[in-house]
C-alpha cells in the first residue's frame, strides 16, 4: 500500500511537471484579443464583417433609422392604442427623455460598429497578407466608421470621438467632442476610403453590398450636403456619375426584388 502511495504521488509529480503553463494559458474566446487576431487576410474579412452587421440591427436600419421619419412627419405612429409605440409618440411629440428606448437604440446602436472598425483599421497595416485585401479592408473599416459617426453627429451633435479599440484598462465613460471635429473625423476617413476601396463594378455577386469608391463619395456628398457646402456637392455626384450610376427609368423599379444592387443603388445594406 505504501508503495502504491509513491508511486501515485511520483506520477501526479510527473504530470503537474509536464503541464507546461502554454497548455494552461488559454485565450478567451468570447472577446477578441488584438494582440493575436486577426492574423490572416480570412480572419480580417471576418472582422470587416462585423463591422457591417450593426447597419441591420433593431437598433438602425431595421427598425429605428425608419421610426425617426415620424419626427418629420414622413410617418405615423401605430394605431394599436394609447400605449403603442409609446416611445415612438413621445418622438412625434418631441417631448422625448432620455430613457426613451428609441433614442437609447439610435444612441447604442453605431459603437459596436465603430468598434470593429477600429480593430480592422488598428490591426491591419501590420498584417502580411495580399494588398488588395488589405487596402480593401481598410477602405471599408474607414467608411463603415465615417457611416456610423454620421448617424451619431445627425441625432446627438457632440458625441466621443473613439479611433482605437477601447479596453477594460481604458477610459470607457470619454468626453463628447465638439460636433465640427466629429466631422472632421468623417470627412478624412471618407477621404481614406474612396482612395482605397475599389469601385462597385469590381465586386463579384458574393461581394455586393461591400462599401464602394461611389459609396464613399455619396456618403461625402450627402456630409456637404449636410454641411451646406454645395460645390462640394457637385463636384461628388459628378464623380460618382462618371462611375456609371444612373437613375432608373421607371421609378417602380426601385423597389423592384429584381433591381437590388442596380445601377441607381450606390449603397444598399444587404
Amino acid at each position: 500500500m505504501k508503495n502504491t502511495k509513491y508511486i501515485l504521488i511520483a506520477f501526479l509529480s510527473v504530470l503537474l511537471w509536464a503541464c507546461s503553463q502554454d497548455f494552461l494559458d488559454k485565450q478567451p474566446l468570447d472577446t477578441i484579443n488584438t494582440e493575436n487576431y486577426p492574423q490572416t487576410a480570412e480572419e480580417l474579412v471576418t472582422v470587416v464583417n462585423g463591422a457591417y452587421q450593426p447597419l441591420q440591427w433593431p437598433k438602425l436600419y431595421n427598425l429605428r433609422m425608419w421610426t425617426s421619419d415620424i419626427m418629420a412627419g414622413n410617418s405615423i405612429v401605430g394605431a394599436g392604442g394609447g400605449t403603442d409605440g409609446i416611445e415612438t409618440q413621445d418622438m412625434s411629440n418631441f417631448v422625448t427623455q432620455p430613457d426613451n428606448a428609441g433614442v437609447l437604440d439610435l444612441w447604442r446602436g453605431p459603437w459596436p460598429g465603430i468598434l470593429m472598425s477600429n480593430i480592422v483599421l488598428e490591426t491591419a497595416p501590420s498584417l502580411d497578407i495580399d494588398e488588395n485585401i488589405k487596402n480593401r479592408s481598410m477602405g471599408e473599416a474607414y467608411f463603415l466608421r465615417a457611416h456610423y459617426y454620421f448617424i451619431l453627429a445627425r441625432y446627438f451633435g457632440d458625441v466621443p470621438i473613439v479611433t482605437v479599440p477601447l479596453s477594460s484598462d481604458d477610459d470607457l465613460f470619454p468626453q463628447r467632442d465638439p460636433v465640427s471635429q466629429v466631422y472632421d473625423l468623417i470627412i478624412s476617413d471618407l477621404n481614406q476610403a474612396i482612395e482605397l476601396l475599389p469601385p462597385k463594378s469590381a465586386y463579384g455577386p458574393q461581394d455586393l453590398g461591400r462599401a464602394s469608391k461611389g459609396a464613399a463619395l455619396g456618403i461625402l456628398a450627402k456630409v456637404y450636403l449636410t454641411l451646406g457646402d454645395y460645390q462640394q456637392v457637385v463636384n461628388l455626384t459628378t464623380q460618382i456619375e462618371a462611375l456609371g450610376y444612373a437613375l432608373n427609368p421607371d421609378y417602380y423599379n426601385n423597389f423592384n426584388i429584381n433591381n437590388e444592387n442596380g445601377q441607381e443603388s450606390i449603397f444598399e445594406i444587404q
